[in-house]
């Protein structure tokens, strides 16, 4: 696991790389965000020189309605205000919560795009997504969340193949059942990770 740090951001950054440190950590405070990637991300980003602390990207006008439409509470669960759900059963923990919210917070950035559009350019939208739900979500409640950015890959051997599409997700950050969601997180060797909190 590699956490989100001044020398990944120098390296990635190539943008904003002429900024000093403090510059950068002021970046990283303003939008109040700590930021965790797996190796596989690590890299996509690096490689791909994909910045996003000081760059916004425009989002499809249906998933920025989506984002600025807001949230509904539904049974100790934040969800999106304009999808369509479906009765949950009994949400009598923790944890059935978080999966809920992770189960239905479900954005395919592919749903929001031409199919033609290079999925770097996927990953980049669904950065900015996450981004834009996390902010949102921080202004209206008063908890914790996490947001999950993933981006999969179909290997040929050593070779990447192809990239599969990016998927935001997002839910509340419940302490008693962290343990518990670790397989939706960080460790992923099958896909880039990056996650917001």
């Amino acid at each position: 696991m590699q956490k989100w740090g001044f020398s990944a951001n120098l390296n990635i950054c190539s943008s904003i790389s002429h900024h000093r440190p403090e510059t950068l950590w002021a970046i990283i405070t303003e939008l109040k965000m700590k930021i965790t990637t797996n190796k596989l991300m690590m890299s996509i980003l690096k490689n791909r020189k994909i910045e996003f602390t000081s760059q916004n990207v425009s989002l499809p006008n249906e998933l920025d309605e989506l984002i600025n439409s807001g949230f509904r509470e539904e049974e100790g669960c934040i969800l999106f205000k304009d999808y369509q759900y479906f009765g949950p059963g009994e949400l009598d923990s923790e944890l059935k919560k978080s999966e809920y919210e992770i189960f239905l917070n479900d954005i395919n950035i592919s749903d929001y795009v031409s199919e033609k559009l290079d999925e770097f350019e996927k990953l980049k939208i669904g950065v900015e997504c996450g981004k834009r739900i996390y902010e949102q979500l921080n202004k209206h409640y008063q908890k914790d969340f996490r947001v999950l950015i993933y981006f999969g890959e179909t290997l040929n051997g050593n070779e990447i193949d192809i990239y599969d599409d990016c998927i935001v997700k997002f839910h509340v950050i419940r302490v008693s059942c962290e343990d518990e969601l670790k397989e939706f997180g960080i460790e992923s060797k099958s896909e880039g990770v990056l996650i917001i909190q």
